[in-house]
């Protein structure tokens, strides 16, 4: 279980919806999903290299409680930073949190 004071951020968790413009087309946006606590860590040296050379560009890692419905296709959040997700750990397939790398990306 991660402890409560490792969760220092506060995030929000994104997930893309597509609607309708107004001339019909269709448009992908982002709307709230969740917002949770997370720890954020940017990746260094050698943990940058090896995780890129499974995942492109992955620039950080953020830890935050297990979260079921959580997938690729969200995006994070936090302090107008963008950070797409690439992947997921669950440590030890325990349910209880997840690492999730990602690639902080311009807004």
């Amino acid at each position: 279980m991660i402890p409560a004071s490792a969760l220092r951020h506060r995030i929000r968790i994104e997930e893309s919806v597509q609607t309708k413009d107004q001339a019909g087309g269709i448009v992908d946006t982002w709307k709230h999903f969740k917002t949770v606590h997370a720890n954020i860590k940017p990746l260094r040296g050698s943990e940058l290299f090896t995780a890129q050379q499974s995942q492109s560009e992955v620039t950080h890692t953020v830890q935050i409680r297990y979260l079921k419905d959580l997938s690729v296709k969200h995006r994070i959040n936090f302090k107008d930073r963008i950070f797409l997700i690439e992947s997921f750990i669950n440590p030890d397939e325990r349910n209880e949190s997840l690492e999730i790398q990602c690639r902080e990306v311009q807004s």
